[in-house]
């Protein structure tokens, strides 16, 4: 009788924790199966996002996250959903409720600092990426985020240094690797700038863009033979690559190589007849070699193509000024009325710029032109008087 009665508890007990354990299982394959709905759902967000359907990927990031309430990537996305929609609004509250459930999440924390950079609220953008820094210090992301809020601040130091630090994490991002070497560029440290990306040259020597980089920076530095060298390569791999091509010129032209320069921006124009940056390349090969008059024909010419460009006026205030100023240099009397009536296109033509223009360096360009084309004005005025 003792046996019995001591075997009905152990199976009580058996059966019970029988019971416990499928409910577990019951829970884990429930989880199992809202982390699959998420995914699923996730994916298809996604695929809506990548074709710009905006509603259609929000609406199923959202029901990702509400299968999976910790789901990240589902938050990410939805929130880049909004921006790329335009909706800021909605981005930074999804951010918050995700945040409510997550509070320690340093990557919509930096995402949040991130939308804050974006609308300039640098403060709570700075705040932002503080914490979420201090919650996982090794997420290049948040450092590279961290240098562009520097950088849109000037604070060009703190950005290299939030660069270099996102570049030591994840040394193969190639848009670290960028943004690294134009804050170097812009605190004039080229050199620097030269050895990050010749570093990179080493592990992806067909990077086009590495290429092309290092060939302005090269440019920069006055290594004219070093940034052929980088252009040329690329116009082996892409032949019609427009953009580069013009470098070629423009750097025969800092070599005084005339007529290389002159032949690479005929190719250019070969394959983009309208293209703008050409004309300006051109117009400088002309200038540097004194040669006004096709420099004004030039000039002209862009014009027909691009009416209301202020850098086209400021060119052409600045050939007629040197052209002025070589005619004023030969003291006859023709010589001079002739740099008289230059010295007013060129008055005119920044008075042009001035007038289409919307950027205030231009603006400025064109203002202290005036003061240099009219002072020579007036000793034009003066010798011929």
């Amino acid at each position: 009788m003792r046996k019995i009665l001591f075997i009905i508890p152990l199976l009580i007990i058996l059966s019970c924790a029988k019971q416990e354990i499928k409910t577990e299982e019951k829970k884990e394959e429930k989880k199992e199966e809202k982390v699959s709905n998420a995914k699923r759902d996730f994916s298809i967000g996604y695929e809506y996002l990548k074709q710009k359907r905006y509603d259609e990927a929000i609406t199923n990031f959202f029901k990702a996250i509400a299968e999976s309430t910790d789901y990240t990537d589902a938050c990410i996305a939805l929130g880049k959903a909004f921006r790329e929609k335009g909706d800021f609004a909605g981005a930074e509250s999804a951010y918050y409720e995700f945040l409510k459930k997550n509070p320690d999440n340093p990557k919509i924390l930096g995402c949040l600092g991130n939308l804050y950079t974006q609308k300039k609220e640098y403060d709570k953008a700075r705040n932002l990426f503080i914490q979420a820094l201090k919650r996982d210090s090794t997420i290049a992301d948040l450092w590279e985020v961290f240098g562009g809020l520097e950088e849109d601040l000037n604070n060009l130091k703190d950005a290299a240094k939030y660069y270099e630090k996102a570049h030591s994490l994840k040394p193969d991002d190639m848009g670290i690797v960028f943004r690294l070497g134009s804050v170097y560029q812009k605190l004039g440290e080229t050199e620097k700038s030269i050895k990050l990306l010749e570093s990179v040259k080493e592990y992806a020597p067909n990077d086009i863009e590495v290429r092309v980089k290092l060939g302005d920076n090269y440019f920069d530095a006055k290594k004219y033979d070093k940034a052929l060298a980088e252009y040329n390569y690329v116009i082996e791999q892409i032949p019609n690559f427009v953009s580069v091509l013009i470098k070629i010129g423009k750097t025969y032209t800092e070599m005084k190589r005339y007529e290389l320069a002159e032949k690479e921006l005929n190719k250019a124009f070969e394959l983009e007849p309208n293209n703008i940056s050409a004309y300006y390349a051109l117009i400088d090969l002309y200038n540097k070699q004194k040669l006004y008059l096709k420099s004004i024909n030039t000039i002209e010419n862009a014009l027909k193509i691009s009416p209301q460009d202020e850098i086209l006026y400021c060119l052409l205030g600045d050939a007629y000024l040197f052209y002025g100023i070589e005619y004023l240099k030969k003291m006859d009397f023709e010589s001079v009325t002739k740099s008289i009536d230059l010295f007013e296109k060129s008055i005119n033509s920044y008075n042009k710029a001035i007038a289409v223009s919307k950027d205030p360096n231009w603006k400025s360009y064109a203002d202290n032109g005036i003061k240099r084309a009219k002072k020579y004005k007036q000793d034009a005025l003066d010798i011929r008087w």
